[in-house]
């Protein structure tokens, strides 16, 4: 069983290339969106527990009928856009509060990329493990790769970033014989996160 203790999410292992592990994704990714929702409920975000639930019944509708890896897939995206319906300061705006706010909750296990794109020598990683680029896609999670045993995972939702760190250490470490690499996860601008989901999966 892979467990995340900052969000308490666990899963067993997916077998890469079945529908099964697209289910999990799916279901791995509404936990997330629940642990997320929770936090900025915590930080005065999300008004009350009643706009906390429907945000939640809206995306499970729409991941009931996106493309698994879309990158509308990722809640941080969905709510920016489910609230800049609500107020003035548009996409980009939400997003930034969003990134404050997570910050602040978990500001220890977090670092903030803001300088621009980041350069992604990822494929020899995809390669040498296939079930890391699955895990990443269906997170919405690129992993670019520092060297042979250093990781950063780029994530607009830094709760789906540390669920993909921990799917990455217990797959590349069973492809390695038991030797993880160590995974860093980096909370990136809009525009950085964009550009490299569309280099990594095409979508």
């Amino acid at each position: 069983m892979i467990f995340e203790p900052v969000t308490g999410i666990s899963f067993p292992p997916p077998d890469p290339g079945t529908c099964a592990t697209i289910e999990l994704g799916i279901s791995i990714l509404e936990a997330i969106a629940n642990c997320t929702a929770i936090h900025l409920h915590r930080g005065g975000y999300l008004a009350g527990e009643h706009e906390k639930q429907e945000v939640l019944a809206a995306y499970r509708s729409h991941l009931a009928v996106s493309a698994p890896g879309a990158k509308e897939n990722d809640f941080v995206l969905f709510l920016a856009d489910y609230q800049a319906l609500k107020h003035a300061i548009g996409r980009d705006g939400e997003i930034k509060r969003i990134h404050k706010i997570l910050q602040r909750q978990i500001y220890e296990r977090i670092h903030y990329w803001s300088l621009g794109n980041l350069s992604d020598p990822s494929h020899a990683l995809y390669v040498q493990c296939p079930s890391v680029r699955v895990a990443c896609e269906l997170l919405v999670c690129p992993a670019i790769c520092a060297n042979d045993d250093i990781v950063h995972v780029a994530a607009l939702n830094p709760f789906a970033g540390l669920v993909a760190a921990e799917w990455i250490r217990n797959d590349a470490g069973q492809i390695r014989f038991g030797e993880q690499p160590f995974v860093f996860l980096l909370m990136v601008e809009f525009a950085a996160w964009t550009t490299l989901h569309k280099r990594h999966f095409a979508l």
